[in-house]
């Protein structure tokens, strides 16, 4: 699976180790011919960094639930969060377990 980014040009990874034999990788990106480190990523371009690195390692057939519901307009109307997640856990197109 290939992701298109149209700022970034480049990414790059590295693995490290420390001293306690713990393994870490570091990302950094080509944006516009500069290389930004992780540590200067914004929180946003982490995290979708992080989710597009755990879709694109997903075994087949994972099922990938997106929190992101608002755009539903039968929830729309609901004031309580606790009352959208019931109402979507129990949707009717989820009586087979996969949207």
């Amino acid at each position: 699976m290939r992701f298109k980014l149209p700022s970034i040009e480049d990414l790059s990874v590295e693995l490290t180790e420390n001293s306690h034999q713990h393994y870490q990788l570091f990302f950094r990106f080509k944006e516009t011919a500069h290389w930004i480190p992780q540590q200067r990523m914004s929180a946003g371009m982490f995290r979708t960094l992080t989710h597009l690195i755990e879709i694109s390692l997903a075994a087949s057939g994972s099922v990938i639930v997106i929190d992101e519901f608002e755009d539903i307009p039968e929830f729309n109307e609901e004031e309580s969060f606790h009352e959208k997640i019931i109402q979507l856990i129990n949707h009717p197109d989820y009586r087979k377990g996969v949207l």
